[in-house]
């Protein structure tokens, strides 16, 4: 599991993710965690701006 999800609070993931993809905090968070499909339009959105963030915050 990513270190962006693990440490949500301290990056504050959801939020930037639901700013980046214009969608609610909740879905971002079901959608990365497992509890919603990642097949849809808008998921498939929210897992490319994910590894974008995660490409920015955690250099590794």
């Amino acid at each position: 599991m990513s270190k962006l999800i693990i440490e949500a609070r301290k990056f504050k993931t959801w939020g930037l993710l639901s700013n980046m993809t214009g969608l609610s905090k909740s879905y971002c968070k079901k959608v990365m965690t497992e509890t919603r499909k990642k097949d849809s339009i808008k998921a498939k959105l929210i897992v490319e701006k994910f590894n974008e963030l995660e490409k920015l915050l955690i250099n590794e």
